[in-house]
């Protein structure tokens, strides 16, 4: 008989130890979930070393939370666009309230105030989206085509409303697009999209839902 495999808690943190440099840092391009990515990083310490943001990626995940709920994060090098705005640090806090509930509420697709180019604002709404419109609609329409494989009725894009992007290690859009449901033929239906680019050009959808 095969001896039985120890399952002490070093087993599984020696195997990821011994993963390749690139599945590591593959691992962390498709870790979305901050909790997730934090055991990571206690975990394995060859994985803080070779992605040496990810504690940043950590903050950014769950900053808006715990600012709602009134956690004494406020630093005016990470919250202010410009340190002459020091002065209006109250409205300042007033409208990350509003900015932060915002993304929580609507899952960063809705967000109709924007605190200025700021660390902690990471949250962008891209207002002139159509610069780049060639590229998200080549998001969105792959986004779409890979709902249909699983979807009774199929959908087509037809045009991209509104688009929120979050900086981190890269771009990742939130996208409300509009599409027409080929398979009957009905008006057109609002259809929410969170997608990006990888590092290697490929398409990564995270998610891709109609909107209720």
């Amino acid at each position: 008989m095969l001896p039985k495999p120890n399952l002490s808690m070093s087993s599984p943190i020696d195997c990821f130890e011994r993963l390749p440099d690139s599945l590591v840092l593959r691992i962390f391009d498709t870790i979305g979930d901050a909790k997730a990515l934090g055991i990571c990083c206690v975990v394995c310490t060859r994985f803080r070393s070779l992605v040496p943001e990810a504690g940043f990626f950590v903050w950014q995940r769950e900053l808006p939370r715990k600012y709602l709920d009134h956690e004494d994060l406020w630093n005016d090098d990470d919250f202010l666009p410009d340190p002459f705005f020091k002065e209006y640090r109250d409205e300042f806090r007033k409208i990350y309230s509003r900015y932060f509930r915002q993304i929580i509420q609507s899952h960063g697709f809705d967000i109709d105030v924007y605190p200025g180019n700021a660390k902690a604002a990471f949250y962008v709404p891209y207002l002139d989206f159509e610069r780049e419109v060639d590229m998200l609609m080549e998001l969105a329409t792959y986004a779409i085509e890979e709902f249909n494989k699983t979807s009774v009725y199929k959908y087509k894009v037809i045009k991209i409303e509104t688009v929120n992007f979050m900086l981190s290690r890269y771009r990742e859009f939130f996208m409300t697009v509009k599409v027409e449901n080929l398979t009957l033929r009905t008006p057109w239906a609002t259809f929410r999209i969170r997608a990006r680019k990888g590092f290697h050009g490929e398409k990564i959808v995270s998610f891709c839902r109609p909107k209720v």
